[in-house]
């Protein structure tokens, strides 16, 4: 054991040494406003090249052999989809069968499941000479699945953690409304970091300041953010500025993640995400986005808020739908041309539709790296008509909404049209007033270069046809560009 340890110090001061002169360019939550971002579980995205990935059975729910050389060997995959920012899945060592990241162990030293820190470090690097930024994912509420925590470093005693006085019998978070039980006892059965402690609280500090600095992350998200007390997030939050962080709050109730925005530079939308799902999964009404659009001022910044619609958590859309790609697309136009700073799931571009946890993590080598495929292609499309029309700084403005249909506007700059009748769905005509002048020529810039306009006419409206239910993009002739063919 001593040797071990020893090793362990004289890496972290290897690591040190050569890594101390990397310059943190700290990026805020305004410039991340500018990124759309891939998501990335590091064990099932890619294997390091030269290797052969294995058959990765999700039900075995351990090591596949993703590394973060293999995600580095993929930056022009990522980068060809029109993404610009990588989230990576936690970093640190995790206990046995932890290839998720987020059953930390060892809080001082890298999961050598991925690889070293100077492959950790080359990758960065190589998405920072793309312009891509990287994001890191910290785990501070809890460790891996432990009952004797010697191993646990450095949080090797029990009084590190918080005891089940407060818990329910069996110490496991029952009541999500009892915010006491919240923070104190075991989300997953999971032991409980006690954040007040001074130690513990400036052990996860420093764990995190040591691999944000060292390595150059562009950006902080904060796991499990609800299950920990304000005072720790406020002194990690002033510890990681002027760097963005943004904490999940695990709610669908808008009002209660709403209630973190003050504590952290922003927040994963999970509302957001609960009502795409519902609508563009489940096929609930189209008024629901309505709604959401009419009551988003409870966030204090809804530019800010983190969108998505699939994570490592939840069922992938496509299971939920059936497999309908026709409402995948909508989903992602909705999400790609609304506030936020979306986020994709990895796999989503090769249709992957596992269920929930553990087919949802799939290994994306056993389904191919496709660049032809239509749905990488129409990535691509969306998010460089968000980046080159700078969408982000344009607002939004609903203009109709149906049974069968929502239209809306970036303030001029494009006008979409989603449904959520299902690739099954009968066609319509979709009648969309605007405030463009009479005889102005729209274009779906999504049926490019097969030219599909519309002519807005006296009554300032156009009549656009929705059919295998598709959306539409539309901008005005006057705005077409040569990417956009």
């Amino acid at each position: 054991k001593g040797h071990s340890r020893r090793m362990r110090v004289l890496e972290a001061v290897v690591v040190t040494a050569c890594f101390a002169a990397a310059v943190v360019l700290a990026h805020d939550r305004d410039e991340w406003h500018t990124r759309v971002i891939y998501h990335v579980v590091t064990d099932r995205f890619a294997v390091t090249p030269g290797t052969t990935g294995g058959p990765c059975n999700v039900t075995h729910q351990t090591y596949c052999g993703g590394t973060w050389a293999g995600v580095k060997s993929k930056l022009d995959y990522i980068a060809g989809m029109g993404f610009n920012a990588i989230m990576l899945s936690p970093i640190v060592d995790s206990t046995d069968n932890g290839y998720h990241g987020y059953w930390p162990k060892d809080f001082t030293r890298l999961n050598p499941h991925f690889g070293t820190a100077q492959d950790l470090k080359s990758l960065i690097d190589a998405c920072h000479a793309r312009d891509i930024w990287v994001m890191m994912e910290i785990v501070t509420n809890n460790i891996g699945p432990a009952t004797n925590y010697s191993a646990i470093v450095p949080f090797n005693k029990t009084e590190f953690y918080h005891s089940c006085t407060v818990c329910p019998p069996s110490c496991n978070i029952e009541n999500t409304s009892n915010q006491d039980e919240v923070e104190n006892c075991r989300w997953n059965g999971l032991p409980d970091l006690n954040q007040t402690d001074s130690y513990v609280a400036t052990q996860l500090v420093n764990s995190t300041l040591y691999n944000l600095n060292t390595f150059g992350f562009d950006g902080v998200s904060i796991a499990n953010l609800n299950n920990l007390p304000y005072p720790f997030i406020n002194n990690l939050n002033s510890k990681i500025d002027p760097t963005m962080t943004i904490g999940r709050v695990d709610s669908p109730i808008a009002n209660y993640v709403s209630s973190y925005q003050s504590q952290v530079e922003t927040l994963w939308g999970y509302p957001f995400f609960f009502m795409l799902r519902r609508v563009f999964g489940n096929q609930t009404s189209l008024s629901e986005l309505h709604d959401w659009t009419k009551n988003k001022d409870m966030f204090a910044d809804t530019r800010s808020l983190g969108t998505f619609f699939d994570n490592a958590d939840y069922p992938r859309i496509l299971s939920l739908n059936n497999g309908d790609v026709s409402l995948l697309k909508n989903t992602l136009v909705f999400m790609l041309t609304y506030l936020g700073i979306p986020s994709v799931y990895y796999g989503t571009e090769q249709y992957l539709d596992g269920g929930g946890d553990p087919y949802n993590k799939e290994a994306l080598w056993l389904h191919g790296y496709n660049t032809s495929s239509d749905m990488y292609n129409f990535m691509r499309r969306m998010n460089l008509v968000r980046l080159q029309t700078q969408l982000y700084k344009h607002g939004f403005h609903e203009h109709t909404y149906k049974d069968n249909f929502y239209s809306y506007t970036n303030n001029g700059i494009a006008t979409s049209i989603v449904t959520n009748v299902g690739s099954h769905g009968s066609n319509f005509t979709a009648r969309v007033y605007l405030s463009y002048d009479y005889d102005t020529y729209l274009c779906n810039i999504l049926a490019m270069p097969t030219a599909e306009c519309y002519r807005v006419d006296i009554t300032n409206a156009i009549s656009v046809p929705i059919t295998n239910g598709l959306p539409v993009v539309l901008m005005p002739t006057t705005q077409i560009k040569s990417w956009m063919l």
